[in-house]
């Protein structure tokens, strides 16, 4: 026993001089390069230092054994025993999955503490400047982790950032102010604090010369911190030169310059990046436009309203043979959940639907995404059908910003749609039809019609009201009632109520929505969905068939229908040449009473709305 415990206490020895050696290696490099070593760490110097602190954890573990004279068994180092030395680091392993981000790489550790994997981690921001007035900065500002962001915190706002990958914020900088991004990003103990006090000398914005004019110079002084490298690009964005003061450039050569502030910290590099300049960042448009260049999921502020998209970007012209849904589960409302993304589909270049193909949004019982936007660069051809009919979202309401005009106004989605048709009650004996939702205008969505309401021998009974309409849905239907109180309808539609008069068969019809509501008593059920947002871009849009976002048609029984969903919210942009083709967005039709004369139908959804005009000169124009 006696002659173990030399033996471990010799291993015990090397092994802390050799952790001394490694040690003092890094604090001499650290020591010689200063702050750029830690923040320009390689994969190499991760894996020692990781492999130092396993090594240590390791060693506590083999001196607990040598201090415990009970068994020669000997004790092993855990995932969570590593997870507590990391902790006290400031750094937070999950011991779940192994993996720990350490001074901007992911590393991934196993259970018998082994090194499986070291992936190179960054967080990066982007500074697309939209406007420059001679004095301050507005722009988007993009933040991107691979591993995910938790949160960010700009000024005393905290953004919670649901672990996207990319996110991005309109922000203006104000000169000789300084400007604070504090970056949380999952599975990271501490945040990671940026600073940046711009200065604004920026010229040449796409700029167009005079014939005199053959040369200009410039200066760019976009940063002044500590740490910082000013580089800039002539229209190439992928070459970079560094900059100090003012140069000259040829201006019949170079139609844009783009600066870059490179700045290193302690906690890793910042770029702030200028690669666009011809557009402002007030609007969906201008996210799709600029901003959104690969297919994935996003998350963008524009004008104060938050918006998470689902994006699907195509390089080239598309063309659809067949029928095509886009989005999934994730983005959609369940039970218990409100729908999560609006789904976009990006074409840079021509996009065309063929003769008997449907082009739609994901749908489940509980409705679609909160609106889809077809973009496309080049000409929109539909010979088919693109359709948000029962797709609206089972999500709330709010302003959907669509285009910024030139004065300021804004081309959007309300977030209130038009009032759903009121309850019908009838006190003794009879029967009382429902009442029609109301129609959209102004690029509202219809609201839900209302249920109908039949009853026999003072049976008090009342049906219910047709929901609101919202941006991104058209309004519910209300259920329909027989001797009895109809269930309410919000989201979904309202649920029909069937009482029992002896000797009257009777029945009630549940309203549409997401999903619809129940029949009480038999008939035909009602249909799930509402009316969706559906929007539109391109040079030129010939609609040669069928755009559609109807609503849903309520339920029929023997004594009242249930109220039909309310019609969704077609928009159409475009710059040269339309095609209106058939463009509908009716409400879904009441559901039917089938007893003839001692019956009553429920109430139709109301229409929603239909607006078609150009972009031209920054500004929309009916058409």
């Amino acid at each position: 026993m006696i002659k173990n415990i030399k033996m471990k206490k010799a291993i015990f020895i090397g092994v802390l001089i050799s952790l001394v050696l490694i040690i003092g290696i890094i604090a001499i490099n650290i020591g010689k390069n200063g702050i750029n070593k830690v923040t320009n760490v390689s994969k190499k110097d991760v894996e020692t230092e990781i492999q130092a602190i396993i090594d240590s954890v390791k060693q506590e573990k083999e001196n607990e054994n040598i201090n415990s004279i009970e068994t020669e068994e000997p004790v092993s180092a855990t995932l969570e025993d590593l997870k507590n030395k990391f902790s006290e680091l400031g750094y937070n392993l999950d011991v779940s999955t192994g993996e720990v981000t350490y001074n901007n790489h992911k590393v991934t550790i196993s259970n018998d503490l082994t090194i499986l994997s070291i992936e190179e981690m960054s967080t990066r921001a982007y500074f697309n400047i939209s406007k420059y007035d001679g004095e301050n900065l507005e722009g988007l500002l993009i933040l991107e982790n691979a591993n995910g962001i938790e949160k960010v915190t700009i000024g005393e706002t905290q953004y919670d950032c649901k672990n996207k990958e990319k996110v991005a914020f309109d922000r203006k900088l104000i000169e000789n102010q300084l400007f604070e991004i504090k970056i949380k990003a999952k599975n990271e103990a501490t945040e990671r604090v940026y600073r940046l006090q711009p200065k604004t000398e920026i010229a040449v914005v796409n700029y167009k010369p005079t014939e005199e004019e053959t040369e200009r110079t410039i200066k760019i002084d976009y940063s002044q911190t500590e740490n910082v490298t000013n580089m800039y690009s002539l229209d190439n964005k992928n070459t970079w030169n560094e900059y100090v003061g003012e140069f000259n450039i040829d201006i019949a050569q170079v139609s844009r310059i783009c600066p870059k502030t490179v700045w290193n910290d302690g906690a890793g590099t910042i770029e702030i990046e200028e690669l666009y300049y011809e557009y402002t960042s007030e609007s969906l448009f201008d996210v799709i436009k600029y901003s959104i260049g690969e297919t994935g999921n996003y998350e963008f502020t524009v004008n104060g309203q938050n918006y998470p998209i689902h994006a699907y970007v195509y390089d080239e012209d598309l063309t659809l043979s067949s029928n095509t849904t886009f989005g999934e589960a994730n983005d959609v409302g369940t039970a218990s959940a409100y729908a999560k993304n609006m789904v976009i589909v990006k074409v840079n270049g021509d996009l065309t639907i063929n003769s008997g193909v449907t082009l739609t949004a994901y749908g489940t019982a509980y409705g679609g995404p909160k609106g889809m936007f077809v973009y496309a660069t080049g000409t929109v051809t539909n010979n088919g059908t693109i359709t948000m009919t029962a797709r609206g979202a089972r999500a709330p309401g709010e302003n959907v910003y669509l285009y910024r005009n030139l004065n300021g106004s804004y081309e959007y989605i309300p977030g209130r749609g038009a009032s759903g048709g009121g309850a019908k009650s009838v006190y003794t004996y009879g029967w009382n039809a429902g009442t029609n939702g109301g129609n959209g205008s102004n690029r509202a969505t219809g609201g839900g019609g209302s249920g109908a309401a039949v009853t026999w021998r003072d049976k008090v009974t009342v049906s219910t009201a047709g929901s609101v309409g919202t941006s991104y849905s058209g309004g519910s239907g209300g259920g329909g009632a027989w001797a009895g109180y109809a269930g309410a309808a919000s989201y979904n539609g309202g649920n029909a109520t069937s009482g029992n008069i002896s000797g009257y068969g009777g029945g009630a019809g549940g309203g549409a929505g997401n999903p619809a509501g129940s029949n009480a008593g038999g008939g035909t059920g009602a249909q799930n969905g509402t009316g969706g947002l559906l929007i539109v871009y391109g040079e030129n849009v010939y609609n040669n068939s069928v755009i559609s976002a109807n609503g849903s048609y309520g339920g029929s029984a023997y004594r009242s229908g249930g109220g039909g969903s309310g019609g969704g919210s077609v928009n159409i942009f475009f710059k040269k040449a339309l095609t209106k083709g058939s463009i509908t967005v009716s409400g879904g039709a009441g559901g039917r009473g089938t007893r003839n004369g001692e019956s009553a139908n429920g109430g139709a959804g109301g229409s929603g709305s239909i607006n078609c005009g150009t972009i031209i000169s920054k500004s929309y124009s009916a058409r």
